[in-house]
């Protein structure tokens, strides 16, 4: 193939036309500036072999001047098919970057186990047994699963949850000074001696409390009623809410495993049948609120009295609790302080519930607050039994060990003059 040079071009062009010529990688020579030629209106073709140039001049008359217009270079038939090929070629990749990034972010939103990485074992996770009762889970379906109902739907769902508010609300005022006050000194004494921390180091007796600040009661009423909307939707229907992928070994779902007891799917089933009940007048709309309030009560005693022998994970709370690992703005594990917190209140929770409970039925006069609160915390509310709450004393404690032997996320250190400790 013949290459044209610049004093080839230069010698075949018109004198009027001053070019800049340049070779380019497919063989062509463009043409970069073309000058004025007032005399005419033609297109030079000339072939060197077989390099073809093509200068175009384009004359137009403004203001009695022409002006030209740039040259635009053929590509040949293979040339078109080669960059038909790189832009199929460009376009699949960016499809297979787009699959990429849609397979990862699927993966991280399951919850894996440990059983292939033995390195990231987190102990406390596996001896409380929840790595294991809510692996291959989608975190975006726990996140929902324990959710508050929307304003916008689930309107049955959010009238038990905000009975459920006023329930606690009532028993939270019967703790305070007053004439309507039944919670005495003992029987808060009583209603902590689960805790494996009831003595400081000077000795004193730690108490039931029931002063809180507003933000850490609102904090520790939602934690109940996040649980009667899991429960509503998890453990409720007959048919799954988790979606699991296929895998060589189907995992079990939290719905394979957790039994709701006869009389607590029983009571729930009157309770949401209440909430779809519609009343015309305010006062049978005021009874059907008590209603629901006093079936709640009883529903959440059969829920902590619920006897799991060995199979811990039967208990409905005890998953619920499970599905509080996942710290919901990273959907990674919360640390082991931060999952202590949800269960400290929904212990909190448990307490209140079981005070209220004993009070309401020496209102009743079917016995003394103090004994009843006694018989009740020595059967269900220990850390040797096996209940529900027993479990959720037992994680109590173990997250209180690793805490005060793990070390923080902010480490201690000092300047280089070893003056300032940041």
């Amino acid at each position: 193939m013949k290459i044209a040079t610049l004093a080839d071009m230069c010698a075949v062009q018109p004198p009027a036309c001053r070019s800049i010529v340049k070779t380019n990688t497919a063989g062509l020579i463009s043409k970069r500036e073309v000058g004025t030629h007032a005399e005419n209106n033609s297109i030079q073709r000339t072939n060197y072999g077989s390099t073809i140039v093509h200068v175009s001049d384009s004359l137009k008359s403004a203001n009695g001047r022409g002006t030209s217009k740039l040259p635009q270079a053929v590509l040949t038939p293979l040339q078109s098919t080669q960059q038909t090929r790189s832009t199929l070629f460009f376009q699949a990749q960016k499809e297979e970057v787009k699959k990429i990034a849609s397979d990862l972010a699927e993966a991280a939103n399951i919850v894996q186990g440990f059983d292939n990485h033995r390195s990231t074992v987190v102990p406390w996770l596996r001896e409380t047994g929840i790595v294991k009762h809510i692996a291959q889970l989608k975190k975006d379906e726990i996140k929902a699963a324990i959710a508050l109902p929307s304003l916008d739907g689930e309107n049955e769902l959010r009238e038990i949850v905000d009975a459920m508010r006023s329930l606690l609300k009532e028993a939270h005022g019967l703790c305070f000074d007053g004439t309507g006050c039944m919670l005495t000194w003992p029987c808060r004494v009583v209603l902590s001696r689960f805790q494996s921390s009831q003595v400081d180091m000077v000795g004193k007796t730690r108490a039931f409390d029931p002063y809180k600040e507003p933000g850490t009661l609102k904090s520790y009423f939602g934690i109940s009623q996040r649980f009667l909307s899991y429960f509503h939707r998890v453990i409720f229907p007959d048919e799954y809410y988790f979606d699991i992928e296929n895998t060589d070994e189907q995992a079990e779902r939290p719905e394979d495993v957790v039994t709701a007891t006869d009389e607590q799917l029983a009571v729930w089933n009157n309770i949401w049948q209440m909430a779809k009940q519609e009343f015309q007048s305010e006062d049978d709309e005021e009874t059907k609120r008590t209603e629901l309030k006093t079936r709640l009560l009883e529903m959440w005693m059969l829920i902590i009295g619920h006897d799991t022998g060995a199979r811990r994970y039967q208990s409905p709370l005890l998953s619920f609790c499970a599905m509080l690992s996942i710290k919901p703005s990273t959907k990674g594990w919360l640390e082991p302080g931060n999952f202590n917190s949800h269960l400290s209140g929904m212990i909190w929770v448990v307490q209140l519930l079981v005070f209220y409970d004993s009070a309401r039925k020496e209102q009743q006069g079917r016995g003394q607050t103090l004994q009843l609160v006694k018989r009740y915390c020595g059967r269900y509310l220990q850390q040797t039994v096996e209940t529900p709450m027993g479990e959720i004393l037992r994680w109590r404690l173990l997250l209180f060990k690793i805490s005060k032997e793990s070390i923080g996320d902010h480490e201690a250190s000092w300047d280089e003059s070893e003056q300032v400790l940041t």
